[in-house]
């Protein structure tokens, strides 16, 4: 059976390995159920997005409403499912307020931009899923590294590949925090790997979710840029990787070490920190659990 790690973990695992522990879907896959009505701005955009890639000349507009609605719809199923009957409007409010900056945020992307891609590079392939064995060691053969591309770009001049990372945010990013970004570092391993060719670097799409003023324009709204990292970074980034893989499966009599980690600044942007709190205390956290 193989043996899936995923990108975004690894973070999670140095950060805290008891918040992996209990995240991971290869340990206790546990995940908080969050408010019913409540939407994935990312989400949303992402969908939109991935649609406009394939279909150019689509209304934006238009297709924002048709993915919400079809949010909307699972939406109110899962609701009902686990309350019983539809929510009412009330309970949709939050909802549709995330519709309409979604809406909003859409047509000013087109207005800013003009379309989906940068000029100068051309869509290969849409969204897509790569895996990477990695070989930390005869125990751990059937591993591989897993990570989701926004999608795949070619450099018309150069016919260097791209990766494409659409993102939405609540806080504008530092360039320099953009440039040492371990995800993006790790997607480029991965594409290298996978299409045996070097990688350009990352096309970086971002969005802030704000609504458009007097003083907030459409250039404080979207960014974008090309990030790129020399192949010295990627041939580190594979070597350390071997160590992370390693610690966090263990050995082959052993689990990995489990221990929590209370940073400095707390834990308030953790969703196990009441399931943690109670079971380092000794509470009964089986009804946090559930």
């Amino acid at each position: 059976m193989t043996r899936v790690i995923r990108v975004s973990e690894r973070g999670t695992f140095k950060r805290c390995r008891q918040r992996w522990d209990y995240s991971s879907p290869a340990r206790q896959g546990l995940a908080p159920r969050g408010a019913p009505t409540a939407l994935t701005f990312g989400s949303l955009v992402h969908a939109v997005l991935e649609k406009w890639l394939l279909e150019p000349d689509i209304d934006v507009e238009i297709t924002t409403v048709q993915c919400a609605n079809e949010e909307l719809k699972q939406l109110k199923a899962r609701y009902k499912e686990a309350v019983g009957v539809n929510p009412n409007d009330d309970e949709l409010d939050a909802f549709y307020q995330s519709v309409e900056l979604a809406i909003q945020l859409m047509v000013g992307y087109k207005e800013h931009w003009g379309g989906p891609l940068p000029e100068g590079f051309e869509l290969v392939q849409p969204e897509q899923t790569l895996r990477v064995p990695i070989y930390p060691g005869p125990v751990y053969e059937d591993v591989v590294l897993q990570g989701t591309l926004d999608g795949l770009l070619r450099d018309t001049i150069s016919g260097q590949l791209f990766i494409l990372e659409h993102k939405t945010y609540g806080i504008r990013p530092r360039v320099d925090t953009l440039e040492n970004n371990d995800q993006f570092l790790a997607y480029m391993w991965m594409a290298q790997k996978v299409f045996g060719e070097p990688i350009g670097g990352m096309v970086y799409d971002g969005m802030w979710k704000r609504e458009v003023t007097k003083k907030r324009t459409l250039d404080d709204i979207y960014f974008r840029t090309v990030l790129t990292r020399p192949q010295y970074e990627l041939d580190m980034f594979a070597s350390r990787l071997v160590g992370e893989i390693q610690d966090m499966l263990g050995s082959l009599n052993s689990q990995p070490n489990i221990y929590l980690n209370r940073r400095w600044e707390g834990c308030h942007d953790c969703p196990f920190d009441k399931l943690c709190q109670a079971e380092s205390k000794g509470e009964d956290a089986e009804y946090i659990r559930k």
